[in-house]
């Protein structure tokens, strides 16, 4: 008996937020951007540029 609460085949995408750390670029993508078109830097995730800010505080 399948339970409603199975996933089949579940195809929910998250989008995620990330930041150039040279240039301050943002993008939001469902998969890493790679490198920054403006400066040729990777790449961060928001959120580890947030905790990298707050741990200098």
């Amino acid at each position: 008996m399948a339970h409603t609460h199975d996933a089949m085949g579940d195809t929910a995408r998250t989008r995620a937020t990330y930041v150039c750390p040279e240039c301050g670029a943002i993008v939001t993508a469902e998969t890493h951007p790679g490198e920054c078109a403006m400066c040729g830097k990777p790449f961060q995730t928001h959120r580890s540029i947030q905790t990298r800010a707050t741990a200098f505080d």
